[in-house]
């Protein structure tokens, strides 16, 4: 009997919470760079909480009480919002869901719970992000955040059934929550700064994508999935190419069908996922550039890049085991990276 019953946890595993965590966290790293002291947001910078309500001059606390208050506007908005994504994409994908053993627990597919309360919820989170961003007095925030959510659920999700892709709208998605609170904070959704940061992220997203592949690529063709090395099952369940023709054709598998547990050398993605990182730790060297750091940042910033680009090409040589090892270092690249930026707007070492 299916249970209609629910808790946190399945609430929490609705919402996705690691995946929606760093995206309200990399909001709120947004949003703290619009004032942090290498940032000059110029003319086209919103206006200011003082200057909107007349009220002259700020003062340090009232810089200080309107950061805090625009990032944590930023931040929770964003977070909801991601939340309400989250649980619309366990809707749409309920069934694909059912058939992967890494998703097969979640809370729809296995029944804990309704497809109604999910849609509840999306509801819920959905407005009531939208209104903290509201909140900020800055259009932009919330439109950005919506925005995300249609290229997420109307566009990523279901190309995924179609076309190896959708990982491109996917990585724009990504690149949005820093923006959401960027705008929130007063800066111009246009300016300079925060398009260095989102292209860093748009570059990270790819090679995320794809290491994950490296470990679950099998499950997500069986499930029909179009991935990236657009392969598909025979009826004996052996990867084959796209629109190839069974007996007739062979191809070396770019990912391992193992999901890189076993035995088995680099595969042919492997290329692609190094250029990839490589250009995303390329673009890491160059936020301070934009006035995003100081010395003190570029350097740990140059240090996480060749740290992260050295040990993900070492284990790209032979993937076989060392697939969550990637996936894991370079999650950590990114956390790392917006941690220096925000340290560094804390301890007022901005260029």
């Amino acid at each position: 009997m299916i249970r209609r019953s629910w808790n946190l946890r399945d609430i929490g595993a609705l919402a996705k919470l690691p995946i929606t965590a760093m995206s309200a966290f990399s909001a709120a790293v947004g949003a703290l760079l619009v004032s942090g002291p290498g940032v000059a947001t110029g003319a086209g910078a919103a206006p200011s909480l003082g200057a909107a309500t007349g009220a002259g001059a700020p003062t340090v606390e009232g810089i200080v009480s309107g950061r805090l208050a625009a990032t944590l506007l930023a931040a929770s908005g964003t977070f909801l919002l991601a939340c309400a994504a989250a649980a619309l994409n366990e809707v749409q994908e309920k069934d694909l869901d059912a058939k992967m053993a890494r998703t097969a627990a979640r809370p729809l597919p296995s029944g804990r719970l309704s497809v109604s309360f999910a849609l509840a919820f999306v509801f819920v989170a959905a407005v009531v992000g939208a209104a903290l961003l509201a909140g900020t007095g800055h259009v932009a925030a919330p439109l950005l955040g919506m925005t995300a959510m249609v290229l997420y659920n109307g566009v990523y999700t279901p190309l995924k059934r179609v076309t190896p892709l959708s990982v491109l709208p996917g990585a724009l998605v990504g690149a949005i929550p820093p923006a959401i609170g960027w705008t929130a904070a007063g800066g111009h959704p246009l300016h300079a700064s925060i398009l260095a940061f989102a292209a860093f992220m748009v570059l990270w997203q790819v090679p995320h994508f794809w290491l994950l592949l490296l470990r679950r690529g099998p499950e997500y063709v069986g499930a029909g999935l179009k991935v990236a090395w657009g392969a598909r099952r025979d009826n004996t369940g052996s990867l084959l190419p796209a629109g190839g023709g069974g007996q007739a054709q062979e191809m070396r598998n770019p990912l391992p069908t193992d999901g890189g547990r076993q035995g088995g050398g680099a595969p042919a993605l492997a290329l692609p996922i190094f250029l990839w990182v490589s250009a995303c730790a390329f673009a890491a060297l160059l936020l301070p550039l934009f006035g995003l750091t100081g010395a003190t940042g570029a350097a740990a910033l140059a240090l996480l890049a060749l740290a992260t680009t050295v040990l993900v090409g070492v284990l790209l040589l032979r993937p076989a085991g060392n697939g969550a090892a990637m996936f894991a270092a370079f999650n950590c690249f990114a956390l790392g990276a917006m941690v220096v930026l925000a340290i560094e707007q804390f301890s007022g070492k901005g260029a």
